[in-house]
């Protein structure tokens, strides 16, 4: 039985998963938090084979989150779950290259599925992250060539780029 985190400042998403996710032999609820440091002091206590977080959270959001799990190359499978269309967040959110990314909205329908796939060692987009991305194909480029030419330069370059 796979052991899943669930980080989301919204108790009524949580319970909806938790409620979801009930009963079924795969995966078991282990933890749930409602935001991104109570997250991260969790997942330093105990080990978690999937941490399904929102994006947006206070103290620590889940592209934070998943930046600290990549840098000390954590290895639990993240699958966010995100009410955000914007493209900015959905693009950090994407850097990190997530098992799965779901938007709230279908997220009932299509969250066992997700968890089914990724422990089969695939991504899992739903169809809405899909054409988010098709649709946006022009400027993710942009984007990973702005973030390419950001990231060489040096630190210092780099917060005095930020200062403007």
């Amino acid at each position: 039985m796979k052991r899943v985190i669930i980080a989301d400042d919204h108790a009524l998403i949580r319970e909806g998963i938790k409620a979801l996710l009930h009963g079924n032999k795969n995966y078991d609820v282990a933890a749930e938090v409602s935001n991104g440091i109570e997250c991260q002091q969790m997942m330093q206590k105990e080990h978690f084979d999937i941490a399904i977080l929102d994006i947006d959270m206070p103290k620590k959001n889940g592209v934070e989150l998943g930046k600290w799990m990549l840098g000390l190359q954590i290895r639990t499978k993240i699958v966010y779950l995100t009410s955000h269309a914007d493209f900015f967040t959905f693009y950090e959110a994407w850097k990190i290259n997530p098992n799965g990314f779901l938007f709230k909205e279908n997220a009932l329908d299509e969250l066992i599925a997700c968890l089914d796939q990724i422990e089969k060692g695939r991504q899992y987009l739903s169809p809405e992250s899909k054409k988010l991305i098709d649709d946006n194909q022009e400027r993710i480029n942009i984007y990973n060539s702005l973030y390419n030419q950001f990231k060489a330069l040096s630190v210092k370059e780099q917060q005095v780029l930020w200062l403007i």
